[in-house]
């Protein structure tokens, strides 16, 4: 049985930004946790300030370890 070829791919314009903390892992190495946690934190809460702000605008923002991406959903909603 062959498979049905699924419905076209639709494109979005849209914005992504790539961040990763260079040197984060060299910190958490070197550093106790009650040294890492607090720059940790106003990495998050900066991100959170500035993308946040703009998510009427359709502006997101995702992390994982010391990777952070900000997208859009859409730029003609901008």
């Amino acid at each position: 049985m062959r498979a049905k070829p699924s419905s076209k791919i639709r494109y979005k314009n849209r914005w992504f930004s790539y961040f990763d903390l260079l040197g984060f892992s060299n910190l958490v190495r070197e550093h106790n946790i009650e040294y890492v946690l607090p720059i940790y934190e106003e990495i998050l809460k900066a991100i959170a300030q500035k993308a946040g702000a703009k998510e009427k605008y359709g502006i997101s923002y995702a992390w994982f370890s010391d990777t952070f991406a900000i997208y859009t959903q859409q730029i003609e909603t901008l």
